[in-house]
């Protein structure tokens, strides 16, 4: 081929390079220039560290971020939604203080002041049961309960957040581990905390735990109200930290503990079926290994207060639960087990 018809199909393949370039920028271009419409309304932030851009585009720069829970307003939004990652939706220009620009309405929902403690609550809910959050957004979670907890003026849901508050305080110490406990970030988290003593450590699990006292201390704390139940019922399933390693009057010392202290409380409340249930399985474990073991309790007479303890607590249970027969039947026969080894 002569140079001059190399020149010429170099032009054409030049052309047909910067067509190509200009044509998958045009959406970008479109984008920046949509038909807006003008409004005035409250938006709550939904996620951590959202990024605020100067269009109403991913490809648009950062002019700054909004943390969990900020409130700001926005002035207007994109007429139509906009796809991304198969999720369709707005842009909002927001305004608040030090900073406007474009949010994707991905990570915001409306707000209204007469409903802001309902709002908080849902949105804490939300992330408590996002199980894909990284630290940072964990710490973002507990900070902002935390937050609500202290200011709540609510009395009927301020339960709710200080038990929001302890389990974003869980949620946050998931992924601190051995392998990275004295590395940054998660030793700053930790010294944060471990003097406080709202942590322990369990060498068993090598996990960070919030104890299961302050979930009874909060239970008390909200006994009579609506929220102390279901503080109760976290408060029963809390880790304990440790383990039993089969041992039967460690185990029956732990359901006395957790499931029999939640049944003592609320022999009528809203976990009773459900409590009876994982008590009955730890019983039918116990059961068994007495099998094995029908002299056990000669060693171990501290047990009896425990198994006594928990016939009463059983037997005051409602009896309409589907659950309790079981588990009368696996206490009794636990008894009359302890009964006959000391004879």
């Amino acid at each position: 081929m002569s140079g001059k018809y190399m020149l010429r199909a170099f032009g054409t393949m030049w052309w047909k390079l910067f067509l190509l370039v200009c044509l998958s920028y045009m959406p970008l271009v479109v984008r920046a220039d949509l038909p807006l419409i003008a409004m005035d309304g409250k938006k709550i932030v939904t996620a951590s560290t959202v990024r605020v851009r100067a269009q109403p585009l991913l490809a648009s720069d950062v002019v700054g971020h909004l943390g969990l829970g900020a409130v700001f307003t926005a002035t207007k939004r994109t007429r139509n939604k906009l796809q991304y990652e198969a999720v369709e939706h707005y842009w909002y220009f927001i305004t608040a203080p030090q900073l406007s620009g474009w949010v994707s309405g991905r990570f915001l929902n409306d707000f209204t002041a007469d409903k802001k403690e309902k709002i908080w609550l849902d949105l804490i809910k939300t992330r408590l049961d996002n199980p894909k959050l990284s630290f940072r957004d964990r710490v973002a979670l507990y900070r902002f309960t935390d937050l609500v907890a202290n200011n709540s003026q609510d009395e009927k849901l301020k339960g709710a957040f200080e038990l929001g508050r302890l389990l974003a305080l869980q949620k946050s110490f998931e992924p601190v581990n051995y392998s990275n406990e004295k590395k940054e970030p998660y030793a700053a988290w930790v010294k944060e905390h471990q003097p406080a003593k709202r942590i322990f450590h369990d060498e068993i699990s090598g996990q960070w735990l919030v104890s299961s006292l302050d979930y009874w201390k909060l239970a008390d704390k909200y006994k009579g109200q609506a929220s102390g139940d279901e503080i109760a019922w976290y408060a029963a399933n809390a880790q304990l930290g440790g383990e039993c390693e089969g041992d039967i009057a460690c185990n029956l010392g732990r359901e006395r503990m957790t499931q029999g202290e939640y049944l003592l409380r609320y022999p009528l409340g809203r976990y009773a079926n459900v409590s009876l249930q994982r008590l009955s399985e730890t019983l039918a474990y116990i059961q068994g290994a007495l099998k094995e073991e029908p002299r056990y309790f000669r060693q171990a007479s501290e047990s009896g207060e425990v198994i006594d303890s928990l016939v009463t607590i059983i037997k005051d249970t409602n009896p309409k639960l589907h659950e309790r027969a079981k588990a009368v039947e696996l206490i009794k026969s636990i008894q009359m087990t302890f009964n006959d080894s000391r004879r």
